[in-house]
C-alpha cells in the first residue's frame, strides 16, 4: 500500500491528508469519513454527511464526492542516464464547481515534476496522461517516465475513459498480446480478459517489477 500526502480544499476549508493505495483503489480519510475509488471524480463513502462535504448523487446508493480541489504528490519513477530514481510530481486536480474555494482564481500549474535534475511543467487541464505526455516531452533525451502509462502492458479504452486511474493493465495475458492489432481486436481481448479476471485498472503512476517500455509494437492501437 502506498501513501500520497495530499491538500484538500472546498467551501468548507482546507484539509491535509494521506490518501492509501494499492495501485487501483483509493482511500481517502476525510472529516471522518473513508472515501474511496479509482479517480478522484468518483470518490464515494458511506454515511456522507451533507453539512461537511459537497456531494453529487447519481443514485439512491451512490454519492460522489464534488466541488472541491486536491494537490497530491505521487513518487513517480525517472530513468535518467541509465539509472532509476524516484523522484516527485505534483498535481493539482479540480473537481465540480470550484465557485467560493479559497484561492480557486489564483490555480497555476496542474502538474509539476521536481528531480534532481530541474523542474518540468505541465498546464495540461488535467487529465493524467495528457500531462504526463507533455511533461515526458519536455524530458532530457534520454530520460523517460517510467510508470504504468509507459509500460507496454497497460492500455485505455479505446471508447474513453476518465482523467486518472483508468489504465487497464494486461500482464496477466501476455500470451495474447499478438492478437490486437486494431481497436476490433483490442475490445475483443479486453472483454475475454476481463469475464476471466485478467486484467484490472491500474494508475498511470504507478509501477511494477514487470514494467517494459512501449515499443512500436503496442497494445494501444
Amino acid at each position: 500500500m502506498r501513501k500520497y500526502k495530499a491538500i484538500y480544499t472546498d467551501t468548507f476549508g482546507v484539509e491535509n491528508i494521506e490518501i492509501s493505495s494499492d495501485g487501483s483503489i483509493m482511500h481517502l480519510p476525510l472529516r471522518g469519513v473513508i472515501f474511496y475509488g479509482v479517480d478522484f471524480e468518483l470518490l464515494t463513502g458511506d454515511k456522507v454527511e451533507g453539512n461537511k462535504f459537497h456531494y453529487e448523487i447519481a443514485n439512491e446508493d451512490d454519492h460522489f464526492l464534488t466541488n472541491f480541489r486536491i494537490k497530491v504528490t505521487f513518487p513517480i519513477h525517472i530513468e535518467h542516464q541509465q539509472k532509476v530514481t524516484t523522484e516527485q510530481i505534483t498535481f493539482t486536480i479540480l473537481v465540480g464547481d470550484q465557485l467560493g474555494i479559497q484561492g480557486h482564481d489564483t490555480i497555476g500549474h496542474t502538474a509539476v515534476l521536481d528531480t534532481s535534475f530541474g523542474q518540468f511543467i505541465s498546464n495540461t487541464p488535467v487529465d493524467f496522461e495528457d500531462s504526463l505526455i507533455e511533461i515526458q516531452n519536455k524530458l532530457p533525451k534520454g530520460t523517460d517516465i517510467k510508470a504504468c502509462v509507459s509500460c507496454k502492458y497497460s492500455t485505455y479504452n479505446p471508447f474513453g475513459n476518465v482523467s486518472f486511474g483508468d489504465l487497464s493493465c494486461f500482464r496477466n495475458i501476455k500470451e495474447r498480446l499478438h492478437e490486437i492489432e486494431d481497436k476490433h481486436s483490442l475490445l475483443e481481448v479486453w472483454d475475454k480478459a476481463y469475464k476471466e479476471g485478467k486484467t484490472f485498472k491500474v494508475q498511470e503512476i504507478f509501477i511494477c517489477p514487470e514494467h517494459e517500455y512501449q515499443t512500436k509494437v503496442s497494445i494501444r492501437p
